[in-house]
């Protein structure tokens, strides 16, 4: 006789569901987010609502990392370490699933998107779980409100230099044309930001409304990722929607980096051991070598994941279809 699994339920990263998914009896919880986007938050919250103990699990977790879920509620952080792409490498997370099958008590986990959309596709790692939360992006309300907690008081607004009451601009390019040379264009713009604000309120945009509607296109919403590029970018008395910008560029850093990019996006931070089995020893310094010139990962061992640089690293990966 075959059984057909029990689909996991969904749920945003609002907190009135979140305590009702808390509450709920039997399951364990899958907390599911993109890189920087405030797992921690949700994790604390679990922590204190179950009266959990919390457990952080490190890059290159190996086989008896995991806990035994047998003393009461527990609640497991970065879990996406419990696996890796060479031989022998899930035999930690198959440990993980194998102590879920068995638990007693309320057990609640964390995962990166991208390892979890991966492990679901290859080892079915949502069937384990009877909760899933996954944190949405924030609207730009929600981003002001996060820079406001972390700077408390904020420069004063702006518009960008130039910019008129129009959400239409133009800029003059040069098309080089065989054996003409050079032809000069000028072309409008539309500015998304100013149209997105005026959408959300029919009159002219404020600046400060400008502003934080260009942060949360930037970051895609996420929380970490705004504050990186806010940090990098506004330094003075005025800030303005121009002076906001990703520092990091998007030029494709070539294969073997792209190949190492895509498991430190997936992972966040992960040792140069591990990363030796995804491109040769030969290959590796000069793969993070383009990796950290282009801001995508720090510096040292184990290899991390830069906030600023995320946006950048998700449009080479998508360009490539190398994401889950």
């Amino acid at each position: 006789m075959t059984t057909t699994p029990v689909p996991p339920v969904e749920v945003d990263g609002d907190a009135e569901e979140l305590d009702d998914t808390l509450s709920a009896s039997g399951g364990a919880v899958a907390v599911v987010a993109d890189p920087f986007c405030d797992r921690d938050a949700v994790l604390d919250h679990a922590r204190s609502t179950l009266g959990a103990t919390r457990v952080r699990l490190e890059p290159a977790a190996e086989a008896g990392s995991v806990p035994a879920f047998a003393d009461g509620p527990v609640v497991a952080d970065d879990c996406h370490h419990l696996y890796a792409r060479r031989v022998g490498g899930f035999d930690p997370l198959d440990e993980l699933l194998d102590r879920l099958a068995s638990a007693s008590c309320r057990v609640v986990t964390s995962w990166n998107r991208y390892s979890w959309n991966y492990l679901s596709a290859v080892r079915d790692l949502d069937d384990a779980f009877r909760y899933v939360v996954t944190l949405p992006p924030l609207s730009a309300e929600r981003i002001a409100t996060t820079i406001r907690r972390r700077h408390g008081t904020l420069p004063a607004f702006a518009e960008s230099p130039g910019r008129g009451s129009s959400p239409v601009t133009a800029a003059t390019y040069e098309i080089p044309l065989p054996r003409r040379g050079p032809v000069s264009v000028r072309l409008p713009i539309v500015d998304v930001d100013y149209v997105t604000a005026w959408l959300g309120n029919r009159d002219r945009p404020a600046p400060e409304e400008l502003v934080f509607q260009r942060l949360t296109r930037l970051s895609n919403g996420n929380p970490g990722v705004a504050t990186a590029v806010w940090d990098a970018c506004v330094d003075g008395d005025v800030v303005t929607p121009a002076d906001l910008d990703l520092p990091v560029e998007r030029t494709d850093p070539g294969d073997d980096a792209a190949a190492v990019l895509g498991v430190v996006v997936a992972n966040e931070s992960v040792t140069r051991e591990e990363l030796r089995a995804v491109v040769p020893d030969a290959s590796l310094d000069r793969a993070l070598g383009a990796l950290v010139d282009r801001g995508f990962v720090g510096t040292g061992d184990p290899v991390t994941l830069s906030p600023d640089g995320l946006p950048g690293a998700i449009a080479v990966l998508d360009r490539r279809r190398w994401l889950w």
